[in-house]
């Protein structure tokens, strides 16, 4: 009898363990099927809208482990080399970057994945949309030094009704005259920046810059918190900056004397604290219709850990820019500057620094 009911219960457990089993290997297989077809399998040359289903099938899982290599799929490939049809990832794709939790990698590769897809305006739109919270103005009227700290000894700053106007020493290449004026806080996170500039200068020389989320190299005296050795920019050479800081950084206004691009252009650089070669970010852009003397231009910055849009706004031409950092480490904590190379003189109004807390 003993035994018997010993085999009865081997009867019933063993089905049930086979079914199990089976279940999980099942689903073992799906998941890597999907994984696998939207990422190993996929072939520019092949644009069957097959492929463009078993993308969009692995980024509507809920587990990372299926639907980023499909996101990493599109972040990696040009527009023209994915399958037909593959617009429809965008929902999806939104979907993924809403996530409350969602890691910094995943964060970063998902935007770029969405402006391949979907195009840069698109996505400075959705960034945009984000919620924001101010942390950060100055109209430009007021005493700039409640707010601010000046790098450069022939250097000035003058608050008038119209805004804050900052004046770089008056000797070509001298660099005690350059100027750079900081954020006297120092900001994490994403950032939205946005401000009004006028140029003052009718210089065909030198550039101005926008320092995001600078940070000394740790190497003493270049320590992280460049407050703490600021006496040491009293004359801000350039390699003070690119070979001791981590930071990204915006030229713009450029004067049209450079030989390589004679109509100047806008570049972008992520510093390393070392060497300035290698450090740009693709591509430069061509400031055409922009930054004329005494002519406002309106900016607006979104920054995330490796992503750096800009829109330019002047009467007649708007111009957006996007770069991706994806050779080196993240930008996540700093100081806003902007920098004057010697004899650049301009005006800035409602200088504005929002943080990213949540998204929409």
């Amino acid at each position: 009898m003993k035994s018997l009911n010993k085999n009865s219960i081997w009867i019933i457990i063993i089905p049930i363990l086979s079914f199990s089993i089976f279940i999980s290997f099942k689903q073992m297989s799906d998941s890597w099927k999907v994984t696998h077809y939207a990422t190993v399998t996929f072939n520019p040359a092949h644009k069957e809208q097959k492929n463009a289903k078993a993308i969009i099938k692995a980024l509507k899982s809920s587990d990372s482990a299926v639907f980023m290599p499909a996101v990493r799929t599109l972040a990696e490939n040009d527009k023209k080399d994915l399958p037909a049809g593959i617009e429809q990832s965008i929902p999806f794709l939104e979907k993924i970057l809403e996530q409350n939790k969602v890691t910094p990698y995943i964060k970063e590769t998902t935007i770029q994945a969405l402006c391949i897809v979907a195009g840069d305006s698109a996505v400075f739109k959705k960034l945009s949309g984000w919620k924001w919270e101010e942390v950060f103005f100055d109209c430009g009227s007021a005493n700039w030094k409640e707010k601010w700290q000046l790098d450069g000894e022939k250097a000035k700053v003058v608050n008038t009704e119209l805004g804050m106007e900052l004046y770089a020493g008056p000797e070509p290449d001298d660099d005690a005259s350059h100027a750079v004026l900081w954020t006297k806080e120092s900001y994490s996170g994403d950032l939205m920046i946005e401000y009004e500039y006028t140029r003052l200068d009718s210089v065909n020389s030198f550039v101005n810059i926008i320092y995001i989320q600078a940070t000394g190299s740790g190497e003493f005296p270049y320590i992280k918190n460049i407050k703490e050795w600021s006496a040491l920019r009293k004359s801000p050479a350039m390699n003070l900056y690119f070979g001791k800081m981590f930071t990204y950084h915006v030229s713009y206004a450029v004067g049209n004397t450079n030989r390589d691009k004679p109509e100047g252009y806008i570049r972008a650089r992520r510093y390393i604290a070392g060497p300035l070669g290698g450090t740009e970010l693709e591509p430069d852009y061509s400031p055409e219709g922009l930054f004329h003397t005494n002519v406002e231009n309106r900016f607006n910055i979104i920054k995330t850990d490796k992503h750096l849009f800009v829109k330019f706004e002047a009467p007649g031409k708007t111009l957006l820019c996007h770069w991706y950092n994806d050779k080196f480490p993240p930008i996540t904590e700093g100081y806003i500057g902007l920098r004057h190379m010697c004899t650049r003189n301009a005006r800035y109004a409602n200088f504005k620094i929002s943080k990213e807390f949540n998204p929409i």
